[in-house]
Formats: C-alpha cells, structure tokens, sequence
C-alpha cells in the first residue's frame, strides 16, 4: 500500500496558510506587498522568497512555532489526530479483511495476492477528531469507501429499498451493499457512468422521481449534488445521515421564529423541496452570486458560493494569496448522455411520473409501513 500522506499536508497547510502569509509579508518591502494586494504584476525574482524559506527551516521552524505557540499546538493536535485516524483505519482493515471477502464476493486473501494499491482519503468533511470518509482501490480493481461512523440508517435504507424492489412492479433502484461494523463500516464504491441511450436517461429520471417520493415520504434533507452519483440508469443517495429529519421547537421570542413560521417557509419545508433534489436557486451571503447545488440541478459549471482564496505567483517575491470566483465543474449527479450532461427540465414526465407511481406503491402498502413488522420501525433509532 502507497504511503499517503497528502490529506494531512493539505490540512497543515489549510491551518498554517494565514500566518505563513503575514510572515513573508514581513521579509519583502512594502511597496511590492501593497502591488501585490492590488494585483499588479511586478518582476517575478525569488530573492526574498528563498530567504525566507531558508529562515524558517534553518531551525526546523522551532523560532517560528515559539513565535505562535498556539498555531504550533494546533498542528500538533492535527498530526496525533491523523496518525490515531491513520492507525485505527489499518487496523480495522486488517481485522474485516475476511469478512470483506465474503460481504463483497471478493477473494482479496491473502494480503500479498491483493494488496491495497491506492487510497484516497479526505473525500468528505472531517468529523470526529479529524476523520473522514476513505476511497481504496484494491489490486483486483475491487473499490471500496470505508466510513468512520455509524452506517444502521445506510443498513435499513437500502434494505428498504430492496423491500420496494421485491414488492412493486416499478423500475428497480440500485441498493449497495454495506459491511456495517460498529461505529463504523465498509461501503461499495458507486461510480459515476453514463446513460447507454436515450431510452436509459428516461429511465434514470422516472427512477430520480421514485427516489424522490421515498425522500420526501422520510423527510429527508440535504440530498445535494455531492450527496448523490448519477450511476448509469440509477441516481443513488450515498450519505444517508438526513433521513427523518428532526424538526426541532423553536425557542420563544427568538429572532428566527418570525422568519421561520411564516406561511410560505412551512409550505416549502411540507414541500418535496425540502430534500433538496430538486433544482433551486440559492444565493451567496452579499446575494451577488445564485447557484444551484440541488441533487439533480447543478447540470452547468457553476460559480461558487464565496471567492476563495488562492495563492498567485507561486515559489516567486510576489507570492501571496488573493481571494477569486472559482468554477466549479459538473459534479458526479448529473447524468450523461453521448458526452453531454442532461438536464432535468427536459424530463420533467418521467419525474412525475415516477414520483406519482411510487407514492401510490406507499400508500398501497401504507398499513404494514406503519406496523411493527416494517423497515421503517428499524429507523427509529
């Protein structure tokens, strides 16, 4: 297995970034800082940028961490979390590696037939002491996501999507398999891959709108566009952590209570726009820049919701960090066809359509849903 250490570097230099800055500011005159913050180009020489560099590794940075002795904390802090999170991921592997086998039909024993050939860490936000979710690639091809929390919602979810498979004559959703473990567990990778034809795009949309029916039937929320993969004819939810949505009482006289029980707000949050599947217009913070991050909108490069900051002239005497709109490109949920990325306004039918024909399936099958004998009652904690 490659050693992997660039999701601790990126989150070092994420906590070191603002100082770094400030402190090279300190070392180059201020007339070329101020062009700088301007914009202006000036000659590209690194003198004051080699000086620099070699100052503050002539120690081992130890002048400078004595100079921030709380940012030094910090980054300590990160380096145990990433070596406890690194440590306890090998361990866990190696201990399920027979039950991954079998889980995932994989002969993966022994590790010298199969090693792990890549690893892809950081690819959510971090929680929990600095962990996130992990993509591996085994040598056989087999891609797996390992997940550090608890998976019993992914469990029972899929299960019931299986349960709708088994008991409706509708198109079918794709359920993944989970390894559940406690407090965490081994997921299939679900790849992003394109509609074969025309016929298949028709069929992914009717399948979104059934998919839809169930979110909105388990008052799901936050089912934006990096939350779902567009995986051939299927959409599939791949974070399931919003499912049954609490709605929390809001505190008397509080200032968001106004706001928040107005007539239109308690329409949208009854609404199948709560799931935020649907295209919908949201706005930055200054409302200078809309965008759309719904789970089947987000169908166009996009910019993002704030500028954000990025370093100009690299390795030279005006290197420093000016915030830009950055484009963001099309995501994994969105759909292909023949190259090209399809768009929900032109398949607004088979939305409906498979919105309506699930709905009737849960209302058909209401009573037992509600029994005991249910998946649902699984979800209640």
């Amino acid at each position: 297995m490659k050693k992997n250490y660039s999701s601790l570097l990126q989150r070092l230099a994420g906590i070191c970034t603002k100082t770094l800055d400030f402190e090279f500011s300190q070392v180059r005159p201020f007339g070329q800082n101020l062009l700088g913050l301007l914009g202006l180009e000036t000659l590209n020489n690194n003198t004051h940028y080699t000086k620099f560099v070699n100052q503050i590794l002539e120690d081992g940075m130890l002048a400078f961490f004595q100079k921030y002795p709380v940012l030094g904390r910090l980054v300590a802090t990160a380096v145990n979390f990433w070596v406890e999170f690194t440590a306890e991921f090998i361990e866990r592997l190696v201990v399920d590696r027979t039950d991954i086998e079998r889980t995932f039909n994989e002969a993966i024993a022994p590790f010298s037939q199969n090693k792990v050939a890549k690893i892809q860490a950081s690819i959510s936000d971090s929680h929990n002491r600095g962990r996130t979710v992990i993509l591996l690639t085994f040598e056989s091809g087999l891609q797996l996501v390992y997940k550090p929390k608890d998976l019993g919602l992914e469990v029972v979810f899929n299960q019931f999507l299986d349960w709708c498979n088994q008991h409706s004559d509708l198109l079918d959703f794709k359920v993944i398999q989970v390894l559940e473990r406690d407090g965490y567990g081994w997921v299939e990778n679900v790849e992003q891959l394109p509609c074969v034809d025309q016929a298949a795009a028709k069929r992914f949309y009717q399948r979104s709108g059934m998919l839809l029916c169930v979110l909105y039937a388990l008052r799901a929320t936050d089912c934006h566009y990096e939350n779902l993969i567009a995986n051939g004819e299927h959409l599939v939810l791949i974070d399931m952590e919003t499912l049954l949505h609490h709605e929390p009482n809001l505190i008397e006289d509080s200032p968001l209570t106004q706001d928040l029980e107005t007539t239109a707000t308690r329409q949208f949050w009854d609404s199948v726009l709560r799931t935020g599947l649907l295209p919908r217009w949201d706005f930055s913070g200054d409302r200078s820049v809309a965008y759309d991050i719904s789970g089947l909108g987000s169908t166009d490069p996009r910019l993002s919701r704030r500028k954000v900051p990025r370093w100009q002239n690299i390795n030279t005497d005006n290197m420093h960090l000016l915030p830009e709109l950055v484009t963001v490109p099309i995501a994994k949920n969105v759909p292909f066809l023949d190259g090209v990325a399809l768009s929900p306004n032109d398949y607004q039918q088979q939305i409906n359509d498979g919105f309506e024909q699930m709905y009737r399936f849960l209302m058909a099958h209401k009573d037992f849903l509600l029994s005991r004998q249910s998946l649902l009652s699984a979800m209640q904690n």
